[in-house]
């Protein structure tokens, strides 16, 4: 298997890779530091210097997520594991009563591109016959 551990610390391009997975709805798994679950959650949207996610499923896991702690946060995407550390900001609930969690932008993503083979497109000199097994009374 090939894997290829890559490190993005631009700013610029951390937004952009993230505003790609914005529009995908990827899973995110992410953990406090208090436990070893992941919890699953999505990107909801992205402003300035923090990035909003969903309430955590299952729902027991939002009272796990405290100000001033890191998250450990998880995804994957086109055979791309993504891995980053964030600092939940706060937990809140919008005019509409809708649950989000509000953290931080992270400085930096890993990434590991993972493959457990390449495709190769093969052309055939010649047809191959096929030979069914089956040449009893009643089969074709």
């Amino acid at each position: 298997m090939a894997k290829s551990l890559e490190i993005i610390d631009s700013p610029d391009i951390i937004s952009a890779t993230l505003e790609t997975l914005l529009d995908t709805r990827s899973n995110l798994s992410v953990s406090p530091p208090s436990t070893k679950d992941f919890y699953t959650s999505f990107i909801l949207k992205i402003e300035s210097d923090s990035l909003y996610i969903d309430q955590v499923m299952p729902l027991t896991g939002n009272i796990l997520f405290k100000p001033g702690q890191t998250l450990n946060v998880r995804l994957s995407h086109k055979s791309i594991s993504y891995r980053f550390e964030s600092e939940h900001l706060s937990y809140s609930i919008d005019d509409s009563g809708f649950h989000y969690h509000k953290i931080s932008l992270p400085t930096q993503i890993q990434y590991l591109e993972k493959r457990s083979g390449y495709r190769i497109n093969l052309k055939l000199s010649q047809s191959q016959p096929i030979k069914y097994p089956f040449h009893q009374k009643g089969f074709a």
